[in-house]
């Protein structure tokens, strides 16, 4: 009998392909284990969702500053309705607050990109550094300087980061 009857090819032929699958697994892990982030890439890393659920934070508050106006737009529209009701019937008034156009008037949406051409970003944010160590509220701060709040809130971390020394994760 010669080495070549006394080989079983096909067991020969398992035994090729399972150690071709070890070592397309090897790879695989290996390579896995290469472009996992570890050390100053873990922080830039975590530092990325943090910025992320900001900016969510900053939409949701801000959908939620329209909502709030629309409703109480409504509720002006059905308060004149039920004043003019009253007048008919000659039932005497009630005490009527601050008209809403007013208040429409003063709500500057956030819209991201869009900016007057006019402003730069060094005069439009010239006097946040003194309002804010007035102790103004980011509200009171986006009043006077007629801007959103949204706006005036990141452009307040935005410089307190910039202050602390803290390197801002930029994305590209």
């Amino acid at each position: 009998m010669s080495l070549l009857e006394a080989v079983r090819w096909d067991l020969l032929s398992q035994a090729i392909q399972i150690l071709v699958w070890a070592v397309i697994l090897v790879y695989f892990v290996h390579k896995r284990l290469k472009h996992r982030p570890s050390g100053a890439h873990a922080a830039t890393a975590a530092a990325a969702p943090v910025f992320s659920q900001e900016v969510l934070l900053q939409t949701i508050r801000q959908q939620t500053e329209q909502a709030l106006q629309s409703i109480l737009t409504a509720v002006e529209a059905e308060r004149d309705k039920l004043q003019r009701l009253l007048v008919s019937a000659d039932v005497p008034q009630l005490p009527v607050s601050a008209p809403i156009a007013e208040t429409a008037a003063a709500h500057i949406p956030f819209r991201l990109g869009e900016s007057d051409p006019e402003l730069t970003d060094r005069s439009r944010y010239a006097g946040l550094k003194g309002l804010c160590g007035r102790g103004l509220s980011p509200r009171q701060i986006a009043d006077q300087m007629k801007l959103p709040v949204g706006e005036i809130e990141l452009a307040l971390k935005l410089q307190r980061a910039s202050e602390s020394g803290a390197p801002t994760a930029t994305r590209q």
